[in-house]
């Protein structure tokens, strides 16, 4: 018992921003992009700064250092302590060896406290020798000996301690600093990371991988191995199951000889591979034979990195030969410019169901293989060599139709064709490709698959590559690119290409009344001016005039061509509205509304306060001339500079784009903060929807809500973002009854393969990996997703539901078995949560093929249609319609939390709100000096009608402005701003007085 309760002593709050020196503290929310925390879930969390940059721990701790070296014994103890706790016992052996070296001792005289209940800590203790005390709020609870260990939670962030330890005797303890922790487990994992990144670089059959598949690979499918010279690696007629990489020495492929114990002697060598090479590779290509045809034998001391098959098959997947074969053709793929073009989730897609294998003989025509001569066709090689005329082309090199190129001319941003680093030459075509004297592999992609894929059709128009074309660019356009599929498609239809246009040819005039009509310029250009200004030059691939698809309004500026034979594509209003959902072109609608680049904070007029909270505040604003209403947060700086994690969130929110995100309008920074624009969301929050109307939701009803979260964290992980707070509370209902995704602050920019190390989040819904020291990746959103889904469909926790203590729930997530209860008996519901909470990440479901290997589950399979469609088109109708506007469930008055901004909005109501307060407030300055006596307040809020306690009281006396001798009216009104006072009737005691 004593032993369990020294490894969770620290059990405080994790720290929730992506800086060192924040600790978190329950947080409160808003509508518009945060949300308020129910008292039943006092685990969901939110970082304020640390007070100081050392805690009074260290300050204490470095007046009984001693210079002390660990002996052996000490060591082995400290050793067993570490593997103990839950966050080290997996260390390398070489990581805990490295950690003893950075140990302080520590001594400690009877009486002493060594770590305080409540007090900031960020050390891992290991007793040495001596007795200590652990007591909670002055009780002692429990006795540590030698060899015991306590404070292993701050091993991963700063947190307040949950009991004090005394020294009942003369004692010594070994210490391990926190960040000295951190720091090596970092530089461990990217060490590591780096160099199994730089050994399967060289290994060519796994090319087509991505660094995070690589980096998921090197995690689970690496072995090192030793040999001495002419040790039997693999026998003959055995199965190829590893793939050898070899350090140092070499190994030879040898046909006879014999066996003596564990070495192989004689034989003719067949092969060798010497140092740097591999060997394996061609056992992994298709068609090829899997067995040995000879015995492997080490040449001299080899050591070898080998990749075994089996675990690279739970990492991508059943066939491995297969997925690398894939993989390989969408690398190549995504090098080609025309391809590049194309969204990148349906990528997938397009290199699973539309590639075409041939396999060809020696000396075979591909033309007699394949109707490749009246189709139009782009040619990977994968094996062998193929020949045209005086050309051969190897793996990874490529050839192209005329058609290919054309839609290649289309898709580059210059007008001069932008060829791919692999391709052949404009002499070649697939139709005269021959196979040369090794039997060949080539990939060969229609455009008539790629336009099904793309559009979604089973009746294409003849010109395949206009059409194609035709959609790109619809998909480009920021009002469009949202249409599901079929709906691109349906209007790409319906363009209708112009005659040639003259320079100088106005298209239409500013104020035309009769503007139902969007463009896209295919060939040439324009400018465009609003009252005799030049507002932009536009060319090829531009579009212009698209809001008379959603406004009937007068056309907003001039366009005139400005270059001969200028060409267009048009479609007017009535394609767009027979194709698009009115909930979507309502949706569209409104989101456009949000775009004014007139905005400043004196166009905003304050409504009311929708929230509040250690940030700052949230106000629902609306346009003093047009009427539109927003969200605007304010953060306050900190010492004169906005905070970091303000700087990145609004970078994000500005990158994203996405109909079930947050839509940011602006920001605007003044000298004492930074103001957040925007769109109001108002239909509340999903979990407190589904607190008081749903409990444990249906199978539909759980699709349609993962099933828009899946849509969500596609997008953010396409753009490399990492959301990592993912949970109900950052999830809000628009007016329609669709999902909104709030909240970007823990989110962060993660490039291609990289990892973070900030343990950051809230506790329930973080996956293992954060823990362990060791880095994560996109993979932990997988997880968060499981947890939120677990909670839709069981109604409670997947781990830790019943514990109160954040060390007791991160206990649960690593080391306990998920267990569904009775009463879930969705078959394909449990297995997708199972997948989804796999502890390991590379065997996590997404972790492969991303989220098309999510979105193809059986769980989102619906009658009819594609479910994702569905909700993406805004078709499939939502689980809730929320009933008229929801914000925040407390009350807060409005003009208490503007009133330190008041001058910098638009005048009108706000300025009225503020001479109302301050006059309520005069009524106790009877001096008129401007401050009120910290004693006579205290005594009116005490004697006054309202719910303060007394601890709120004292703590807004302890506030006073000591220069001016009591409580200004700015102190008390920012006290009321971040307390969870009613501020309302607060102001109306002091108004009675």
């Amino acid at each position: 018992m004593a032993n369990d309760l020294s490894q969770d002593l620290p059990n405080g709050p994790l720290s929730a921003r992506s800086r060192d020196g924040y600790t978190e503290v329950p947080e409160r929310r808003c509508s518009g992009d945060e949300s308020i925390t129910s008292s039943d879930r006092v685990r969901r969390l939110k970082a304020i700064p640390r007070h100081s940059d050392v805690c009074e721990e260290t300050l204490r701790l470095q007046k009984k250092k001693q210079r002390r070296s660990i002996s052996e014994a000490s060591k082995a103890s400290v050793i067993a302590s570490l593997k103990r706790s839950r966050f080290c016992k997996n260390l390398d052996r070489d990581v805990v060896e490295a950690l003893c070296k950075d140990l302080e001792y520590y001594a400690f005289s009877a009486g002493e406290v060594i770590v305080r209940q409540g007090e900031e800590g960020d050390h891992l203790f290991i007793v040495e020798v001596g007795l200590l005390e652990v007591s909670i709020h002055g009780r002692p609870t429990n006795d540590m000996v030698a060899g015991q260990a306590f404070g292993c939670t701050a091993l991963l962030y700063n947190v307040p301690r949950t009991a004090t330890v005394t020294a009942k005797e003369d004692s010594g303890l070994w210490a391990l600093g926190g960040g000295t922790f951190r720091k090596l487990l970092r530089d461990h994992a990217e060490r590591h990371q780096a160099q199994h990144l730089h050994l399967l670089e060289r290994i060519h059959i796994l090319d087509g991988l991505s660094n995070v598949q690589k980096v998921n690979v090197g995690a689970v499918a690496l072995l090192d191995e030793n040999f001495t010279s002419g040790h039997l690696v693999a026998s003959e007629g055995e199965e190829c199951r590893r793939l050898y990489l070899v350090k140092s020495g070499a190994l030879q492929l040898v046909q006879g000889g014999e066996r003596e114990g564990t070495h192989w002697l004689g034989g003719t060598p067949i092969k060798e591979v010497g140092t740097g090479g591999v060997f394996g590779e061609d056992y992994l290509r298709i068609d090829a034979s899997h067995t040995l045809e000879g015995n492997l034998v080490a040449v001299g001391d080899t050591s070898l990195v080998c990749v075994l098959i089996e675990k690279l098959a739970s990492v991508l997947g059943e066939h491995v030969e297969l997925q690398l074969e894939k993989a390989f053709v969408g690398l190549s793929l995504r090098r080609t410019p025309w391809f590049d073009s194309f969204p990148r989730p349906r990528q997938q897609c397009i290199m699973s169901n539309q590639v075409k294998v041939i396999s060809c003989p020696p000396g075979a025509a591909v033309r007699d293989l394949e109707r490749v001569s009246s189709m139009p066709y782009y040619a990977l090689v994968l094996e062998g060599s193929f020949v045209a005329g005086e050309v051969t082309l190897r793996r990874g090199q490529s050839c192209q139709s005329v058609a290919v190129e054309r839609l290649e001319f289309f898709c580059s941003s210059s007008t001069e064709l932008n060829r791919g680093p692999s391709l052949a030459g404009e002499s070649i075509r697939p139709e005269e490709l021959i196979a040369g004297p090794d039997h060949g592999r080539l990939a060969l992609v229609p455009l008539e698959g790629v336009a099904r894929c793309l559009c979604g059709e089973e009746d294409l128009p003849s010109d395949l590559t206009q059409h194609i074309c035709q959609v790109l660019m619809i998909m480009r356009l920021p009002l469009l690119k949202r249409l599901a599929d079929f709906q691109m498609s349906a209007v790409a239809r319906a363009l209708v290409a112009s005659s040639n246009w003259k320079a100088g040819e106005i298209v239409f005039d500013q104020g035309e009344l009769d503007a139902d009509k969007f463009y896209i310029i295919v060939k040439g250009g324009v400018r465009v001016d609003r009252d005799g200004t030049l507002l932009r030059e536009l060319r090829r691939g531009a579009c212009f005039g698209e809001r008379a698809l959603l406004f009937s309004e007068p056309r907003s500026a001039k366009v005139t061509v400005t270059e001969p034979d200028t060409q267009f594509w048009s479609a007017d209003r009535n394609v767009f509205e027979k194709y698009v959902t009115k909930n979507m072109r309502d949706d569209l609608r409104e989101r456009a509304k949000l775009q004014d680049w007139t905005l400043s904070l004196k166009t905003l007029r304050h409504v009311r306060s929708i929230g509040v909270g250690s940030f700052g505040s949230v106000r629902m604003v609306e346009h003093v001339k047009t009427g539109a209403r927003y969200a605007l947060k304010r953060i306050k700086k900190v010492d004169g500079k906005v905070p970091e994690e303000v700087q990145e969130e609004c970078k994000l929110l500005s990158a994203v784009s996405h109909p079930f995100v947050l839509q940011m309008v602006k920001s605007f920074e003044t000298d004492k903060g930074i103001y957040i624009l925007t769109e109001l969301i108002t239909g509340g929050q999903l979990y407190e929807q589904m607190r008081d109307k749903m409990g444990a939701v249906s199978r539909r009803h759980a699709q349609f809500y993962i099933g828009s979260l899946v849509l969500i964290l596609e997008a953010l992980h396409i753009n490399g973002v990492a959301y990592r707070d993912l949970k109900p509370e950052n999830v809000m209902l628009d007016s329609q009854g669709y999902l909104k995704l709030v909240d970007f602050g823990l989110a962060k920019d993660l490039m291609d393969g990289s990892k973070t190390f900030t343990v950051v989040g809230t506790v329930s819904y973080m996956a293992p990996e954060i823990f362990g020291g060791t880095g994560y990746s996109l993979e932990a959103d997988f997880w968060s997703l499981g947890v939120l889904l677990y909670e839709m469909v069981c109604g409670r926790l997947p781990f830790g539901n019943e514990c109160l203590e954040e060390d007791h729930i991160i206990g649960a997530i690593m080391e306990e078995e998920l267990v569904f209860p009775p009463k879930y008996n969705d078959n394909a519901g449990k297995n997708l949560i199972e997948r989804f909470l796999v502890k390991n990440p590379a065997e996590r479901i997404g972790s492969n093929d991303g989220w098309a290997e999510v979105k193809d589950h059986k769980f989102f399979k619906v009658v009819k249609g594609d479910l994702f469609t569905q909700i993406l088109s805004r078709e499939m109708s939502p689980p809730l319609l929320p009933e008229g506007e929801e914000y925040s469930k407390e009350e807060f008055l409005s003009e208490i939390i503007t009133l330190s901004d008041a001058e910098e909005l638009a005048d009108g109501e706000l300025l009225r709100a503020q001479e109302h307060a301050k006059a309520a407030w005069e009524k106790l300055d009877v001096e008129k000096r401007g401050v009120v006596p910290s004693e006579e307040l205290a005594m009116i809020l005490a004697t006054a009608e309202i719910d303060m306690t007394r601890r709120q009281i004292d703590a807004l006396v302890e506030a006073v402005d000591t220069k001016a001798d009591g409580i200004t009216f700015t102190t008390f009104c920012a006290f009321l701003e971040h307390s969870e006072l009613d501020a309302a009737a607060v102001l109306r005691a002091l108004e009675s007085k």
